[in-house]
């Protein structure tokens, strides 16, 4: 018995995909039962690291941002 999972994406990155794939001698849905397998395999943890640290990267993004327009705001 299987299941069936659909979703959309950008019609130049199923392109990428599907030659990637092909290359490698693989159909698209081995890769995509191989990704699926592998993400449910790793510790919740791993996830919520994943998650936070891209969290973290994001507030340094805007912690950059911020300093830039403070140095800009005094330069006036």
């Amino acid at each position: 018995m299987s299941a069936q999972i659909g979703f959309r994406i950008n019609p130049d990155e199923k392109k990428a995909f599907e030659e990637m794939a092909k290359k490698q001698g693989k159909k698209p849905s081995e890769v995509l039962v191989s990704l699926v397998r592998m993400y449910i395999k790793q510790p919740i943890e791993e996830h919520e690291a994943n998650e936070i640290e891209q969290i973290h990267l994001k507030i340094e993004q805007h912690e950059k941002r911020i300093a830039f327009l403070e140095k800009q705001t005094q330069r006036n």
